[in-house]
């Protein structure tokens, strides 16, 4: 089978995928098509005899795949974004009677939060899972797609932005920075 059935055997799959899958941005559409033609193309080059119909099927689950994917994290990272606004808008809202200790308390709170917010999102969302949700990192890998050190790396690059960023803030409150301790 040539080259141009097999491209003709993706662009149908993913006129098919189009109206399974509306909403989802134009760069992760391409993302996708690309997945499905490299899985069509490799499966072609092994089984010179394949059908279109076979290839029109490994296209489309490959782009479904991705796409499911993207939509998977894209939900995860809106739920988070949800949960962020309503805890800075109930921060907003809290009664004024409470003591100067507890005030301190919530803006420490508040610092470390924006600390986070100004991550990238994919950080972002690896911090919340790895440290909060204590979710295990091959777990978070999965989620996201990515290797286990790729996660092990954007952690600890998160981890040292953080520490940079609230560096004043631990001085501030009677703690020492890390780089005190040398």
């Amino acid at each position: 089978m040539d080259a141009a059935c097999v491209m003709e055997a993706v662009e149908h799959a993913e006129r098919m995928c189009r109206c399974y899958w509306k909403g989802v941005p134009p760069v992760e559409w391409h993302e996708a098509f690309c997945e499905g033609r490299a899985a069509a193309l490799c499966y072609a080059a092994e089984h010179p005899r394949a059908r279109t119909a076979t290839l029109v099927r490994i296209a489309k689950r490959a782009m479904d795949a991705y796409l499911y994917r993207w939509d998977r994290e894209r939900k995860y990272i809106q739920r988070f974004e949800v949960e962020w606004e309503d805890g800075a808008e109930a921060a907003h809202t809290l009664p004024q009677w409470r003591t100067e200790d507890l005030a301190a308390e919530e803006g420490r709170r508040m610092d470390v939060s924006r600390a986070v917010a100004q991550l990238p999102l994919s950080w972002q969302y690896v911090v919340v899972a790895a440290l909060i949700e204590e979710r295990p990192l091959a777990e978070i890998a999965e989620r996201m797609g990515r290797s286990i050190g790729a996660i092990k790396q954007m952690l600890y690059r998160a981890r040292r932005q953080l520490q940079q960023e609230l560096a004043a803030y631990a001085e501030e409150y009677g703690g020492k920075s890390r780089d005190d301790s040398v």
